[in-house]
Parts: C-alpha cells; structure tokens; sequence
C-alpha cells in the first residue's frame, strides 16, 4: 500500500491499484496490448500508460513529479531528462515514435494531473531523509536499495522504505559496504594535520546524514592549494564519492544565484570549482545556503506575482588561493589549505584513484560506523564551543565521545578554524588589515582613544594613494569609517580587537586596541 500522501483522487491512479500495476510483469505483447489501448492519439496512449506506471503529484516545491515503486520509491522529476527519456522508452517499444512537439503535449498533459488531482503535496528527499528514529541514505544503485542507520545499526533495505527519493541521470552510486570499516585508511590520499583530518571526518559524516530542512544548518567547505597540491582530486574522489557521488562532479560557477539554487535541486550536494574571488552578493547567497533562504524571482509572464526557490544545500568551493572577503560566510565556513605533494612521493593520478577505489568500501563503512555511533548518542553530548553551524558542532561533540577524544576538543579544533577563516577575511581588505596593524600597536593597558577623524588619518599613513581614492577599498570619510567599522566589529572581535564606539556628537570618540594577543594558526 502506498503512503497515504500518494492517495491522490479522480483522474489519478490509486495507490492500491499502482501497486498491483507496478508489481504485475506483463509480457511485452500485453504491455503493447495495454499501450495501444489509450486512444487514438500517439500523446492520448503516452498520457494513459504512464499514469498507469506511476502516480502524479507536486512535491512540497510545487514542482510535478512521478512516483515509482521498485522495491522502494523513488521520484523523477517530470521536466527531467531521466522521465522524458522513460516516455520516449515507452512509446517506442510499443509502436510510437513520439516528436519534440507530441512530447511537450504529453508533459503538459501530466504536469496538469499531478497539479490538479488534488493530491497532498509530497516530500521528495534527496539522498538522506529523517525518519522516526535515525536517517535514510538512497545508495543510489539499481536495485533502488536505501541504507537505514537506526538505534546504532546499518541496514540495507531493498523494499519497505516510506521515504520517497529522487532519482536523476547523473546520481552514481556509493561504495559498497564491508563488515568492518576503517576511516583511517582515508590517511593515506589526503595530507592535513592530524586534527584536520578529523574535522574533514567530520564534515563528511555530519554533510552525508543531515537532510535538508529548516532546521538544519550546513558548514560550507573552502579548500584551498596551489597547483599539484590535489584540489580537484580532494573535491572529486572523496567530497563526492563519499557524500554525493554523481557524473559531473564539480562545476564552475554559475552566472547567477538563481542557476546555483536550480542546480542545487538536482542533488544533495554542489561542489564548485577553481574560484578567485566572491562577491558580496554571491556571499551572501551562500549564506543562505548553508542556514535555508530562498531567491525570489518574477513569475513568467506575470508583472507582480513572485516565483521562490529553495536555496538550502551544502557546498564545497576550491581556490587556488583565499578567496573570501565576508566575514558573515567566513563564519560558517570549515577551511583546508592543502599543501602540494612533494615530488618523491607523488604517483600518477590513475595509480592513486585505482588504490583508492579498493579502500573505498572500508572507508564508507567507517563513515557510516561513526554516523551510527553518534546518532545514538547526539542528545547527550556537551557544547562546549558554539558556532553559527550548531548541528555541526553537535556532532563534533558526539565524535569526541566516539573515538576518545577530551571533550571540546575537536569543537576548540574547528572555532580555531573559523576565527583563521574570519582573520584571512581581514588580511584580505585594505581597510580592515590597516585597522587590525593598528589594534597590534595598542595593546592592553594602553588602548588607543582618539576621534573618528583622528582615527582615520592615522589609518591612512602610508597607504596607497590608489587604495586611499578608491570607495571601495577606503572610507573616505569619518562617517562611512565608522560604518565599515560597525561591520568589521564581530570579525575584529575574534581576533581579540576591542573596540569601543563611542556617542553620537562632535566630542565623539573611539577605542581601539588589543586585548589579547593573535593565535597563531
């Protein structure tokens, strides 16, 4: 029996009688039999035998898809290469050779079904979902198998799954799992330090069980490396293999935020590649990205009514060198710089990719291990380091308690890491590097106190005549100074400047030094 939200009514197929259909094999010659009964229209055959092979609903995005059962279920969108390519199947088979134009007829047909069959709205979930007490992963094999970690177990699930996912052309599958997994041997292709490799651990595991929703947070992954330090192969053979294996694994970046979050509906992760430089438009794009928002856009062929797309989804962006400048992203963000591969121990990439392919079981399993183990115990952990990415930290915090760590350990390991993000974000901008110079020359007891004017003639001792006439780069007066100040404050902050505004008024002053000294990375 399907769920109850695919009980839709009318012209729609009910869920008994697509179960029955789904599961009854009919020899080719009855299937045709049952084609070329539709009607007497090529598009009237089509529309009639797939609303036989599926039901028709919109999912929670309003979007038209079709459901399938195959063991377990699983949704293609309706627009979609993978659907139009099974109508065209369809039609071939059985006689019909459906045109560019009878397709698009078909579509319309079956988009208007799944909107106005009254049916509930259906949640589609892409590669992990909730359920009751743990998560479903869709394996992405054939065999439509889906992975259930529940109360500290792993099971592979071939039929019986209420979970309804997405199924595109370029979705790969995962690994294969083995009894015993090991993480470790991940050591072997990635050269981060030790508590590096552990946040990279965690990023993976916490990314691949944690499904979209308002109240999930995503921590942004930036890698960083110079030419022969292994970036791509870093974002291409473990990023995706272990979090979201597809065909096209790492993109540049698209022309605009709307093209990001439209691609971002097709998977359950985006990897975008070889970045110099974001914008604060994109910044604050991908901050919504990583905490749920949504981009607005005119509806087609409407003057006021406005058309949203989810923007929710984790994302890996790779430079050759730092290429943010918001300290609000930087603050949600876990960075990797990697280091080139020195030349006595490089091998060709071919070799490397072959020997990780052997260890990828183990490696997955281990993953899933860990995710088990820490799931069971994720409401009992300490925060002892909060972050903007609070889920993240959580489950840092239940790593700590899995593989013995002290507690707060790897929580202390990832604030040191944002507030190096967040200092990169200072070196980075002319004004707010100059700010950050000056703070270090006025350290507890003796805080510099002086106007906003007097502040900003010091600040612009020495400083490049083009840096000092540009707007961007420079305020170019007491009042926009102290409005780049407001904004630079929380990042100031965490670099241990203090710094006091003071009232409004012509005897207005400013304090400003360093209260504790820079970590060191």
């Amino acid at each position: 029996m399907l769920p109850c939200e695919y009980q839709l009514q009318a012209n729609i197929i009910q869920g008994e009688q697509m179960e029955n259909n789904v599961e009854e094999e009919l020899s080719p010659c009855d299937e045709t039999e049952a084609y070329q009964a539709g009607g007497g229209s090529k598009v009237a055959r089509a529309v009639n035998f797939i609303q036989n092979k599926v039901c028709l609903a919109l999912d929670t995005q309003h979007r038209p898809v079709a459901i399938y059962k195959d063991g377990n279920y699983f949704a293609k969108d309706i627009q979609g290469k993978s659907f139009i390519r099974d109508i065209r199947k369809n039609g071939f088979q059985h006689g019909d050779f459906l045109k560019t134009e009878e397709i698009k007829e078909v579509l319309a047909m079956l988009g208007a079904i799944a909107e106005f069959g009254e049916g509930e709205l259906v949640h589609i979930s892409k590669r992990v979902a909730k359920i009751a007490n743990g998560i479903e992963i869709d394996t992405g094999d054939k065999q439509h198998t889906i992975l259930r970690i529940e109360n500290g177990e792993i099971l592979e699930v071939t039929d019986g799954s209420e979970v309804t996912f997405e199924r595109t052309d370029c979705m790969l599958p995962y690994p294969g799992l083995v009894e015993s997994g090991d993480i470790e041997l991940l050591k072997k292709y990635v050269r981060l330090k030790d508590k590096d490799f552990y946040l990279l651990i965690g990023w993976l595991s916490y990314t691949l069980s944690t499904p979209r929703s308002k109240y999930a947070g995503y921590c942004l992954l930036i890698v960083i490396g110079t030419m022969g330090s292994g970036k791509s192969f870093f974002c291409k053979e473990i990023i995706r293999s272990f979090v979201d294996p597809v065909s096209n694994p790492i993109a540049l970046l698209p022309k605009t935020p709307k093209d990001l979050a439209i691609a971002s509906q097709k998977s359950h992760l985006q990897v975008i590649d070889n970045l110099r430089e974001l914008s604060r438009e994109w910044s604050d794009v991908m901050c919504s990205f990583a905490t749920s928002g949504t981009i607005s856009e005119r509806a087609l062929y409407t003057n006021s009514e406005e058309h949203t797309i989810q923007v929710h989804a984790p994302l890996v962006l790779n430079g050759i060198h730092h290429f943010l400048k918001e300290s609000d992203l930087a603050s949600r963000t876990l960075t990797f710089h990697l280091k080139p591969m020195p030349e006595t121990l490089r091998k060709e990439e071919r070799t490397i990719v072959k020997e990780l392919e052997a260890d990828k079981p183990a490696i997955f399993t281990g993953i899933l291990q860990l995710i088990a183990k820490v799931l069971l115990i994720i409401d009992e952990v300490e925060v002892k380091h909060a972050s903007r990415i609070v889920g993240f930290v959580k489950f840092l915090a239940g790593m700590e308690k899995v593989l013995g760590f002290e507690v707060g350990e790897l929580q202390l390991a990832y604030e040191k890491n944002i507030k190096n993000s967040m200092l990169e974000t200072l070196i980075e901008d002319a004004f707010s590097h100059a700010v950050l110079a000056f703070a270090v020359k006025h350290k507890e007891p003796n805080l510099w106190t002086g106007t906003p004017a007097q502040l900003l003639s010091e600040l612009s001792e020495g400083q490049n005549k083009r840096v000092l006439n540009s707007q961007k780069l420079w305020p170019q007066n007491p009042i926009a100074q102290t409005k780049r100040l407001k904004i630079l404050e929380k990042t100031l902050n965490s670099q241990g400047v203090v710094m006091v505004l003071g009232e409004r008024g012509k005897l207005r002053k400013i304090t400003i030094g360093l209260k504790t000294p820079l970590e060191k990375n």
